[in-house]
């Protein structure tokens, strides 16, 4: 029997619980907080973007969609779970 896939949110509490000096959350944020905190930026006219921490990708999410053509999404991200799942989800985003 195939395995259910492991939800955000308790894939992140765990990393909190066992790692809680690399984790920095209790719980991933809404992709609402994301859209709300990413509102007013002129990401439309960006050339290069940081995130320190994209844990599941939520503010990754809003960035890439939100970024113009050509845009470099960097991320950097401590937590090896954290680094493959934003690897598989967000090819383009350069991870280190």
């Amino acid at each position: 029997m195939a395995r259910k896939p492991m939800s955000d949110s308790f894939r992140f509490m765990r990393g909190f619980l066992t790692r809680p000096r690399v984790t920095g959350a209790v719980l991933p944020s809404s992709r609402y907080l994301a859209a709300a905190m990413l509102d007013g930026l002129p990401l439309e006219e960006a050339a290069r973007i940081a995130e320190l921490g994209p844990g599941t990708g939520v503010f990754t999410r809003a960035l890439v969609d939100r970024c113009p053509e050509g845009c470099r999404v960097l991320a950097i991200e401590r937590d090896p779970e954290f680094a493959a799942l934003i690897r598989g989800r967000f090819p383009t985003v350069e991870l280190h």
